[in-house]
């Protein structure tokens, strides 16, 4: 279990860096990942917001919930399979493992489990924005 956990950190610390254009400083990368992200999320919100304006005209602005994490869902199984050939197929990294006292069903997990977490970040990118524009129309009520 130790092994997988540390291998799910450096998968996932590995995919990070890849998608960053700055190798030099880490943090550099990391506020332009994070800038990216908040300019999508931003995005799909204000388009999210004209589609909710719209709905709630013909009063069906709860279907703006659906709509957005439809969209995410959508989003997440298409960066899903173009994302896996690279992530499982292309890569050196299971020849060089399998030689290691470390379990195949441990390499395995962690790439699955960082795989997992890199699609969480894309469905957050897209379903925050439909959470936050659906409780703007519907309001947060208790019970």
């Amino acid at each position: 279990m130790k092994n997988t956990i540390k291998l799910t950190k450096i998968y996932f610390k590995e995919t990070i860096s890849s998608m960053t254009s700055s190798r030099k400083s880490l943090a550099k990368g990391l506020l332009f990942l994070l800038l990216i992200f908040v300019l999508v999320a931003f995005s799909m919100g204000y388009s999210f917001y004209g589609m909710a304006t719209s709905l709630a005209m013909m009063g069906n602005s709860a279907n703006i919930l659906y709509i957005g994490l439809m969209f995410s869902t959508f989003v997440v199984i298409m960066m899903t399979v173009f994302d896996t050939q690279g992530y499982f197929y292309d890569t050196k990294d299971f020849e060089m493992l399998s030689a290691l006292p470390i379990k195949i069903t441990s390499v395995v997990t962690a790439k699955y489990l960082s795989s997992y977490l890199i699609s969480f970040i894309y469905n957050l990118m897209i379903a925050i924005p439909a959470f936050v524009v659906y409780f703007i129309f519907e309001g947060v009520t208790a019970g």
